[in-house]
């Protein structure tokens, strides 16, 4: 399997103007959305997870990066507790928290 980096970047750009269209209650609910999904598929990632870190054992990788792909129950736990306080943070998508204006008048 190929991955397409720039068909993936293009994607990603295209899916961050869609983002800024969506309600405050929709940014949550899909936040919500992914924990859930994280919760109900936590073992299966786990399982998958053991395979990645296998592959990169077998691939001589080095032992920080074997580190940061690992996955662990607290990592996952971690990133539920995470994903609840981001949903639960105050709506900062379209606002600004600060504007300067500088001395050829851009601001």
């Amino acid at each position: 399997m190929t991955f397409d980096i720039a068909a993936a970047a293009r994607q990603a750009k295209d899916s961050s103007y869609r983002l800024r269209l969506i309600t405050e209650d929709q940014r949550r609910r899909s936040i919500l959305a992914i924990k859930t999904k994280l919760e109900t598929e936590g073992a299966r990632i786990l399982l998958a997870n053991q395979l990645d870190v296998a592959d990169a054992i077998a691939n001589q990788l080095s032992g920080a990066l074997i580190d940061r792909l690992r996955l662990t129950e607290t990592r996952i736990q971690a990133l539920l507790e995470a994903l609840q306080q981001i949903a639960d943070s105050p709506a900062v998508v379209g606002q600004v928290e600060s504007q300067n204006t500088r001395a050829d008048g851009l601001t």
